[in-house]
């Protein structure tokens, strides 16, 4: 993550994640979800934390899209796998199909 100045760029943070192949900000800009093969991690901007109760894992393929809700309090998953996942970030643990 980078702090944008008038002239320069300076390094906040650096978050690694392995293999991401789809990150999405929510519409509120203060959580992304980024995905890494056939998982979704989803983190706080402002901190870097990626807490264990956001951690999406029921897709068997790659996730291939990630979409926010218009408020923010969930986001729709599709992978390779043929999947469509609602995620309450209330309710991690259960998708909706």
């Amino acid at each position: 993550m980078m702090n944008v100045f008038k002239e320069s760029l300076k390094q906040y943070k650096e978050i690694h994640i392995k293999s991401c192949i789809e990150l999405k900000f929510a519409n509120g800009g203060h959580l992304f979800a980024a995905a890494n093969t056939n998982s979704i991690n989803v983190y706080n901007f402002y901190t870097g934390e990626n807490r264990s109760d956001m951690a999406f894992k029921n897709h068997k393929g790659r996730v291939k899209t990630i979409s926010w809700f218009e408020d923010d309090s969930g986001f729709v998953s599709a992978g390779l796998d043929g999947m469509i996942y609602i995620w309450d970030l209330k309710n991690s643990n259960h998708p909706e199909f």
